[in-house]
């Protein structure tokens, strides 16, 4: 419990790179963890979801959105990131439940 009220109160920063051979890095860092993973667009690969779990993830742009589907132990998990007005909005959606967060420059 202790942990989730600490992780609530971080300020993630994130830094999406691409490489001369379309390779993609993503990095969420904060002072208590840093999450990073890379990948090819419509390309599948063995990765960790958020609680460390192995998953396969597939990453495609649909729409001008960056769309994460990831499936970890028969659930499907799919994360949308996408720029609204100079902002990126990450949409996390699970079963019925759906978590909204915003990132600001």
């Amino acid at each position: 419990m202790a942990m989730r009220k600490a992780a609530c109160m971080l300020k993630p920063e994130m830094t999406v790179s691409v490489d001369a051979q379309d390779l993609i890095t993503l990095r969420m860092k904060t002072s208590f963890k840093t999450k990073e993973f890379q990948f090819k667009l419509n390309e599948p690969f063995e990765g960790t979801s958020g609680n460390d779990k192995t998953a396969t993830i597939v990453v495609t742009l649909e729409g001008g959105k960056l769309v994460q589907k990831q499936t970890c132990e028969g659930r499907e998990t799919t994360i949308e990131r996408e720029i609204v007005d100079g902002k990126l909005i990450m949409t996390c959606k699970s079963g019925n439940v759906v978590a909204t967060r915003t990132f600001q420059k």
